[in-house]
């Protein structure tokens, strides 16, 4: 395993644990496709999976994460909090 995809499991599991605290299912696709997306930087991932929930209540493992909405409405969050 090399060291990029050890981070990317670990932002996974982050991103499951955060979820399940706040009551959410995360898929495990979109998980990896958020943890892809974030470039291993988990305060982005962070970011990008609340702004998933933001814009769809109910995560679905086949949501279209587009990129650049994603991230401005993480930038939307980040304004407002």
């Amino acid at each position: 395993m090399t060291i990029a995809n050890y981070f990317y499991l670990q932002i996974c599991q982050i991103l499951h644990n955060v979820c399940k605290k706040e009551g959410l299912n995360l898929p495990a696709e979109l998980s990896k496709k958020i943890a892809e997306k974030s470039n291993r930087n988990l305060r982005r991932a962070l970011l990008m999976c609340e702004a998933c929930r933001v814009q769809q209540y109910v995560l679905h493992k086949q949501y279209n994460l587009d990129i650049k909405r994603v991230d401005q409405s993480a930038l939307d969050t980040c304004k407002a909090g």
